[in-house]
Order: structure tokens, then sequence, then C-alpha cells
């Protein structure tokens, strides 16, 4: 038996020309035929839906025209309204370019009048820290001294601006259709995901835990009644379970279904609130009855 054993592994792997006879050893099996990989479609490059043709055009004026052709909402930072009306903008696409041509463009625009352009779902407009300012008769003045101290300040505030712009956006896309259920604009749904960072200015956020130790999600605390997360439906002390499914239990699940919002049509958080099971539904591209405010 053993002999017999020897004699089949060492037969396995020998072509015709191995064996004394020729005929090819009953051990040795031919390799498998691996399927050829289906080509992968390449991705849709978005494009413009309209042609753009703008000749020294006031880049406030520019704007909404660019936003149209491209399907991207613009938002001009507060602070940066004057040099948008000063700056001029001369662009021309035909039908059918590629966006991402046109945001080169109109970046080089507006690196060039003092203006920073932040280029997500949202395109928005705000003002660099060293940029001269424009005044109402688009006179331009220059910032304060380049100290260190200065420029870090202005970053900040500025920072502080778009920011602030981004809330004020979210807000904007967010109603109220029922008690539990919001409507939410794919443009707002897409801010509030590359946000993570303002989301967790809201609230102190902590980890909840069960009587015997075992997390349980989080809860957030220091939620303001007039904050973003009170125009959401969120209240101070809600205990979050779960979001679309994904357990909040551990930070690696929490990010894993905060990456699922772009893709979302529903986005639905499980809790409690004061004892009691919570359910906050946001319907992803509806529109609302009436605005939040107007319910409470």
């Amino acid at each position: 038996m053993s002999a017999l054993l020897v004699l089949a592994v060492s037969g396995c792997g020998k072509g015709p020309a191995d064996t004394p006879t020729g005929v090819p050893s009953p051990h040795v099996l031919p390799p498998p035929v691996a399927p050829a990989p289906k080509p992968k479609p390449a991705p849709a490059v978005p494009k413009t839906t309209g042609a753009l043709d703008l000749n020294a055009v006031p880049l406030d004026e520019a704007l909404p025209l660019i936003s149209k052709a491209t399907g991207q909402p613009v938002v001009v930072v507060p602070n940066a309204k004057a040099n948008a009306h000063c700056a001029r903008v001369t662009l021309a696409a035909p039908e059918g370019t590629a966006i991402v041509l046109v945001r080169a463009k109109l970046a080089n625009a507006i690196a060039s009048s003092g203006l920073r352009l932040e280029t997500s779902s949202v395109l928005f407009v705000s003002m660099r820290p060293d940029a001269r300012i424009a005044d109402a008769t688009c006179e331009m003045h220059e910032p304060p001294k380049a100290d260190p101290s200065s420029l870090d300040d202005l970053a900040w505030k500025n920072r502080q601006a778009v920011d602030s712009e981004k809330i004020r956006f979210i807000r904007e896309g967010i109603t109220l259709r029922s008690e539990g259920n919001y409507d939410v604009t794919e443009a707002a749904l897409s801010v509030l995901s590359e946000s993570q960072e303002i989301m967790m200015m809201q609230a102190r956020i902590l980890p909840s835990y069960a009587a015997d130790g075992t997390s349980t999600g989080i809860t957030l605390y220091g939620v303001r009644q007039d904050s973003l997360l009170a125009h959401m439906g969120i209240r101070n002390g809600d205990a979050i379970r779960d979001m679309n499914g994904f357990d909040l239990a551990t930070p690696e699940k929490a990010f894993e279904g905060y990456a699922g919002l772009k893709t979302a049509e529903t986005v639905t958080l499980h809790g409690e609130r004061d004892g009691k099971p919570l359910t906050l539904t946001y319907h992803i591209g509806g529109r609302a009855k009436k605005p939040v405010d107007e319910m409470r």
C-alpha cells in the first residue's frame, strides 16, 4: 500500500513525455481554465448639459450659469461676495464638456481674484487669507499685515465662514414631512456626508453601554435647540443604536454606515429617547410639505 501511495504521489504533475509509455498519468488533471475577466465599464464622466460662453462676466453672475450647466450648486461665502462681484470670468465650454475641465478653468479664474474654490459635490467660493479685499467700488485693499498670527487668524475666520455656509446649506435642504420623517435634498446629504468634522462639533458624542457593560451605540449631549442636529430631529440625550442597520457600537461600523450615506435613498436611525424607542427617517431627494420651523 505504501508503495502505491508513493507511486501515485510521484506520478502527479508528470506529462505524457515523463511516463514510460507516453500515456498521460491518470493522476494528472488538466489545469482549470480561469474564465476571462469581464471588462469593467468605464465610469461615466460628468459633462455639462449646456454650453458656456462667458467673456469677462462678473463672477457672481457667472456662477449661476455655471451651476445650471454643470448641475452642481455653487455657494459664495458672505465675506467673499464683494470680491466675487468684482472678479471677471472668461470661460468657453461647449455642451458636453467634462465638468472637471469647467471646474479647473473656474478655479484658475477664482484664484486670480483672491478667492478660493472648494470643490466637492457643492462648490464653495471663499476668501484666501492673504488676498486683497474689494470694496463697494471694486477698489482692492491690502489685507492685514502678513505676520503668521494674523494669517492664521484670517485662515481660521475663513474656515469658520465656509463651515457656517455648509451648515446653512444643509439646514435649508432638510424639511419635515411628518413626525420623525424628514425630506433631504441630495445636495444637502452630499455636503453632510463630506462634513464629518462639522457634525462632530455639533454635539458631544459619547459611547452608550448596557447594564452588563456591552456597547450599545452612541449618546449625544450638548445638542442646542437652534443647532443643525436639532433641525434634523435629534434632541439632547438621544441614544442612537444603529444607522441603516449598521451597528454604531464600534467606530468601524459607524464609519462604514456613514460612508454609505452618499448612495442611500433612505437613512434611518434607531435608538432611544427618554427610555422610549426612537426612529428618525430621512428620505433623500423628496419634497416636504412644510419647512421644519413652521411645524414646531
